[in-house]
């Protein structure tokens, strides 16, 4: 019996000991698959940061190239506005000097005008100074007269009249045309 205590304690010791290594052994592979997990989890934790950080770098790069895109598509706005620009005022330029071209123009024929008007004034005093001269002296009708004298005048400035007429005219159908 001794025996048998002796070997039941041995086997009892054996069975005790033999849980143990197994829970030890079972306490260190779990370490071990708990330390691979850990491996993994921190292994995908650096590949997802490696991702992101690319991810962030293309969109950055993407990001530059959209603004320096935009900057350009700016500039050549801003240089075809400034072209837009100073052709406006070149035309703006020559409109104002044509305006002020016309306005000499009219200043021109209305001074024209009125050395005219003075001057049919003047003929018309010294025709009828003539007509009574030529009246007194002829002793012919005031009619016959004035019909003398406007034969006379006629032939004397007759080219001079025309001229003049026809710069009026001239002048009358630029300013139309304008």
């Amino acid at each position: 019996m001794t025996q048998l205590i002796i070997t039941l304690i041995i086997a009892t010791a054996a069975g005790i000991a033999g849980t143990g290594l197994g829970w030890f052994l079972r306490f260190i592979t779990a370490l071990g698959r708990k330390g691979s997990t850990e491996l993994e989890i921190k292994e995908m934790l650096i590949s997802a940061r490696e991702e992101a950080e690319k991810i962030l770098r293309e969109s950055q790069q993407e990001n530059k190239e959209t603004v320096k895109k935009s900057f350009e598509k700016i500039r050549e706005d801003e240089d075809r506005l400034q072209k837009m620009e100073d052709r406006l005022v070149r035309r703006e330029t020559i409109l104002d000097k044509r305006q002020i071209d016309l306005d000499d123009e009219e200043e021109e024929i209305k001074s024209t005008k009125t050395d005219l008007e003075k001057k049919e004034k003047e003929i018309n005093e010294t025709l009828d100074k003539k007509l009574d001269e030529l009246s007194s002296i002829t002793k012919l009708s005031e009619g016959e007269a004035k019909d003398e004298l406007l034969n006379i005048i006629n032939k004397r400035y007759e080219e001079d009249l025309l001229v003049r007429i026809q710069k009026l005219e001239r002048t009358s159908k630029d300013k139309m045309e304008d």
